[in-house]
């Protein structure tokens, strides 16, 4: 699921392009100096969780989900206009719950009843005349009089009528409702929707369930419209029967393979339908439908600013590229269904993604769409057994956003700006420290930049460390032994531990962690590692010793005081506007203060920490010593427009700034008097065209530079 706070975090046209132009030259081994020890403390106002304990018990109810068949009739809530008073807002339904007990007889078991009243119950055909116990909570207990056998299936059927009073689990949007569509500009709904929205536990509220995401079963979803209204859900539409006594529709649906009941979902307006074509990569005769449902005047753009058909333009390139690195697209059909109001950006439902309408605007969000395709590995095929392993899920999908840049662009760097974005979002955070596992369930889907952008680069981290060539085949081997199911925290370290060696074979730079401290310090501890860089050169003839030292400086409860991996730094002498020589050191840092000796060819003249984002990290201060004579590092930053630069640490004086492209061109020359230290301006009158370039900056002696690619 794509939350509102992550849909605002990519929209970021300046990225840094390290590995394009910047030819690795050296790598040097370390000296390492004993860490310094020091006191962690709690700054006011910031709340810490504490470090999480691995393997929280995963406690199940003791009885297994075989299958689950619901029908619901919408005819009466699909027939709201102007507003949904609470005789709208109800539906009748039937869902038959085909159960096996896992353990022993039972002679009652529980299920999940929210906004729902029972009207009969049948166990097995046989009418239940009993009056069932009060309910507790959300939980109703449901007795069986005639106790069956261990792993001998029994049918539990609920006729039952929605009585919730507000939109929670089931949604209910009246015809010409108010929309607000974008930038202050108010719209209508063309038509009434309805629609089930169950993440975390609100499935509950419109079906009897055993809502717990480590229950998966077989579904079908039937759902009766008034005439005119199209209805969707999970799997594969299996028929369609019309209702003579009002001309009203009933959709069948069956999905085949196992889902638990948050990714379960029914959609139902006066839609558009229709299709596109994946064409299996394992087997190009073997052909995956892809539907899509949206209002009519929301298709094509010519009714307004809406556009689905260019919002879903990549979608089946995205299909082949993920089969590419993944594994084959997991099930027989895709599709998207567009709704409005939404309060989060999307959610994957299993094979019929649900999409927020802001989506089709002419500046679409396509990573998004990306993200929820993900999710249809890492999330549906393998789905997380507790909500304190919902991380595996987002994270997982909102790293494949990086994946998806990587396979459109060409270029195995091509997604670090995304993974970029989403460190800065995470490190700007200051006020919850938590470790990714063990989140309450409640602030899930508050703490974004823990459950999604932190969660992304444990998988980057992964892929990085260890090295793609190791981390993507055994990524593909846990698909394919857990398909279908759903896992642990612990299930996924246990599983990597086995699997991944502690070498990087990309860089071929010994990485001598183990998965199992790797999970330790970055899943059930909090934090991360912030740095303060300190770089010393003096000349030794015609070569230069370089002095590296790394101080971490992050503190708190729950934090790790180091912080165990491997941290590049990079090296470049400019000459002009011309870099004549660079080099990449790798340091395994394993002290909270570390200190690196090595000999370099050329005296640099500017240092670029961690250069191909591998890291997660946050860097506090960069100081130099050239020749012993300490100076400020400008550090430069580029934000949201492909005109506007940032640079910080800047003396009073004048500073100068000229960007070159790759064949050593400039395109462009600014200077400015500086008072405040920083500078945030337009340096070109006219928008660069796509490509590389290289940004220098001189103030007072001291120059840097950036190098950049532009993107639209």
């Amino acid at each position: 699921m794509v939350s509102c706070f992550i849909m605002k975090m990519f929209y970021v046209i300046l990225i840094v392009a390290f590995n394009s132009f910047l030819l690795l030259k050296s790598q040097q081994s370390a000296v390492f100096v004993p860490e310094v020890s020091q006191k962690p403390f709690c700054k006011h106002g910031i709340e810490h969780l504490l470090a999480s304990s691995p393997d929280i018990p995963l406690v199940k109810r003791p009885y297994d989900v075989l299958s689950m068949n619901i029908f619901m009739d919408w005819r009466t809530p699909l027939s709201a206009v102007d507003s949904v008073p609470n005789n709208k807002r109800t539906f009748k339904g039937i869902t038959s719950l085909t159960v096996s007990n896992n353990a022993t007889m039972l002679s009652s078991i529980v299920v999940d009843i929210g906004s729902l009243r029972i009207d009969s119950l049948f166990i097995n055909n046989v009418y239940q005349s009993q009056s069932l116990p009060p309910k507790v909570g959300q939980e109703q207990t449901i007795p069986i009089p005639n106790p069956f056998q261990v792993n001998q299936p029994y049918t539990l059927r609920f006729h039952y009528t929605f009585v919730g009073t507000s939109n929670q689990g089931f949604f209910v949007y009246q015809k010409n409702r108010s929309v607000n569509m974008d930038q202050g500009v108010i719209d209508t709904l063309p038509a009434a929707l309805c629609y089930t929205m169950s993440e975390p536990i609100f499935a509950r509220d419109w079906t009897p369930c055993n809502d717990a995401p480590y229950d998966k079963f077989k579904s079908s979803i039937s759902i009766r419209v008034p005439e005119g209204n199209l209805a969707t859900s999970n799997g594969n539409q299996d028929s369609t029967l019309t209702h003579l006594e009002d001309n009203s529709l009933t959709f069948f649906y069956s999905d085949t393979t196992p889902i638990p009941t948050y990714l379960m979902v029914a959609v139902a307006s006066k839609f558009t339908y229709w299709t596109d074509t994946y064409s299996r990569v394992t087997d190009t005769t073997i052909k995956v439908p892809v539907h899509y449902y949206a209002w009519e005047r929301d298709v094509d753009g010519t009714q307004g600013r809406y556009n689905a058909k260019n919002a879903y333009k990549y979608m089946v390139k995205m299909m082949e590229d993920y089969s590419t690195i993944l594994g084959e697209y997991p099930f027989n059909s895709y599709g998207m269904a567009v709704i409005q109001p939404f309060f989060y950006g999307g959610m994957e439902h299993q094979t019929m993604t649900t999409i927020n309408r802001a989506w089709l605007l002419q500046d679409f969000y396509e990573g998004g769409i990306a993200h929820e395709l993900m999710h249809h590995w890492t999330g549906d095929l393998v789905s997380c057994a507790t909500w304190n392993d919902l991380w595996l899920n987002e994270g997982g999908a909102s790293w494949g956003e990086s994946l998806w840049e990587e396979a459109k662009s060409g270029n195995p760097f091509g997604g670090n700006t995304v993974m970029d974005d989403a460190r800065r979002y995470y490190v700007s955070k200051k006020q919850v420290v938590a470790p990714i596992y063990g989140i309450p369930v409640d602030k899930l889907f508050q703490y974004t930049w823990i459950t999604y952008s932190k969660a992304s680069w444990i998988y980057h981290m992964m892929a990085r460390h260890y090295g793609k060539e190791i981390f993507f085949p055994a990524l593909q081997k846990y698909f394919q032994k857990y398909s279908y199911q759903s896992v642990t925290t612990e299930e996924f370290k246990n599983f990597f531990q086995n699997e991944l060696t502690p070498n990087n074979v990309t860089t071929g730079v010994p990485y001598p962690i183990s998965v199992n401290e790797f999970m330790d310090q970055w899943v059930y501890n909090a934090g991360h590692p912030t740095y303060d860089v300190n770089y010393k050169t003096i000349p030794k003839g015609t070569d230069t010793e370089v002095t590296v030292t790394l101080r971490q400086t992050q503190q708190g409860s729950g934090i790790n005081n180091i912080f165990k991996a491997p941290v590049q730094i990079l090296f470049s002498r400019l000459v002009g506007a011309e870099i004549t020589d660079t080099a990449v050191v790798t340091i395994y840092n394993e002290y909270r203060t570390q200190v690196e000796k090595f000999t370099l060819s050329f005296e640099p003249t500017n240092i670029l920490f961690d250069p191909y984002v591998s890291l997660l990290h946050e860097v506090k201060e960069i100081t130099t010593s050239i020749s012993e004579v300490t100076q400020k590092n400008l550090q430069m930053e580029a934000f949201f427009d492909q005109n506007t630069l940032n640079i910080s640490n800047i003396t009073e004086g004048t500073l100068s700034i000229e960007i070159y492209t790759v064949n050593g061109e400039r395109v462009s020359k600014y200077s400015s008097n500086v008072f405040n230290g920083n500078f945030t301006g337009t340096i070109t009158n006219q928008p660069l065209s796509n490509g590389y370039y290289l940004v220098v900056a001189r103030n007072n002696g001291v120059t840097t530079s950036i190098p950049m690619v532009m993107t639209k």
